[in-house]
């Protein structure tokens, strides 16, 4: 159940990518046209599609993490300030989350593992 799970959030958040919201619906921060200049593109948390692929999940026992391990995604989901040696320096990054649960995921996860007692009890 927690592998049907990690894959079902896998699918889940990289679906974000095109919608370019929040898992509670809230569209994300546009880009700056200074980043929309340097990129080349105005597609938010899209530069070489590293941090969609990068996501993945963990079982440990009856546990299930998810996430990412780009060093960059925590920056891109809580917001927060480039380094004073960066390209551009002590400069506002603003939140974007792309990982959590949204009301859809929450049903379809019920969904998920309901069907999978239903399987196992029959």
């Amino acid at each position: 159940a927690l592998q049907m799970l990690g894959d079902y959030l896998i699918e889940s958040t990289q679906d974000r990518r095109s919608s370019e919201r929040a898992p509670d619906g809230t569209p994300w921060e546009p880009l700056s046209p200074l980043t929309i200049e340097r990129k080349g593109h105005n597609r938010i948390l899209e530069n070489r599609g590293t941090l969609f692929d990068s996501l993945n999940y963990q079982i440990t026992g009856n546990t299930l993490t998810f996430g990412s391990n780009q060093e960059y995604a925590a920056m891109q989901q809580f917001g927060g300030t480039t380094s004073p040696n960066s390209m551009f320096p002590n400069k506002p990054i603003p939140a974007r989350e792309f990982i959590g649960i949204s009301a859809t995921d929450d049903n379809m996860m019920t969904a998920i593992l309901q069907q999978y007692l239903k399987d196992e009890l029959t």
